[in-house]
């Protein structure tokens, strides 16, 4: 029974930190548009002003002798007027352009639609700030006041909880490679028991930490979710990178099972 406990737990603490590494790199630096925390899909609008100016003719226009002069001139500012009315008219104008801004643990993403060729991200960070990117978008200062600002906890406690996570891997590992070659791991056979609690410690601490930071995560994004949507200037929406927060977790949660069931067994 030890040597399933030895075959499996290695496997499932290894699943787990890969799917928990993918949703804590997602959007920024990878997956900048597969996996993030909160996904915003937004109508910016970047105003467009008409550089305009007039040239008044230097020619008297209600001389007498000048006639001909002043009646072109006179069409000339006619024509120059329509023009300023079409020009006042046009520095109003706006083009509108959609963005999906993409959120994670260490920064956040801004996609112009359809195209994917602006794409503009910002610096991996543990302390991620949004505020210059969501500036750049375009967006009102109502609208800005309801996306988050920064992640000033919540992605360093992600990053101690996969640190764990690979303690207790490698704990996990070494045990295992005691269990199934005593012969040339006789060295660590002595060391299995300290091993599997120290494995079995990491796992936990890091499970209790991960678990925590993710549901801050999970409130202060719904939040973000519905307000942003009462707004109805887009839609919002959590993204998949929860989901595989949750998936990475409860296979963590299963290989401490493990771990504990190989300890009482062991006993």
């Amino acid at each position: 029974m030890n040597h399933l406990y030895h075959s499996l737990s290695p496997l499932v603490l290894l699943a787990s930190f890969l799917i928990l590494l993918l949703s804590f790199l997602a959007p920024v630096p990878i997956l900048h548009e597969r996996v993030s925390l909160l996904k915003v899909e937004v109508d910016s609008t970047a105003s467009s002003a008409t550089k305009r100016w007039l040239a008044a003719p230097e020619a008297p226009i209600f001389t007498p002798s000048f006639h001909r002069m002043a009646k072109r001139s006179k069409t000339i500012l006619a024509r120059a007027t329509n023009s300023t009315k079409k020009a006042s008219a046009s520095a109003g104008s706006s083009t509108s352009a959609t963005h999906t801004l993409n959120f994670g643990p260490m920064g956040a993403c801004s996609l112009p639609v359809p195209t994917n060729s602006n794409l503009t991200c910002t610096s991996p960070s543990f302390t991620p700030i949004f505020v210059d990117l969501v500036e750049a978008v375009g967006l009102s200062s109502t609208q800005q006041a309801t996306l988050p600002d920064q992640f000033p906890l919540a992605p360093t406690a992600l990053f101690l909880a996969l640190l764990l996570n690979v303690l207790c891997l490698n704990s996990t590992l070494l045990s295992s490679l005691a269990s199934h070659a005593p012969s040339k791991a006789g060295f660590l056979a002595k060391k299995q028991v300290t091993l599997r609690k120290a494995a079995l410690g990491a796992g936990f601490v890091s499970l209790c930490i991960g678990l925590a930071a993710a549901i801050c995560l999970r409130v202060q994004l719904a939040k973000v979710v519905k307000e942003w949507n009462a707004l109805g200037s887009g839609v919002a929406e959590l993204g998949t990178g929860f989901t595989q927060l949750w998936a990475g977790f409860a296979l963590e949660a299963v290989s401490v099972l493990l771990l504990v069931a190989e300890d009482l067994t062991s006993r």
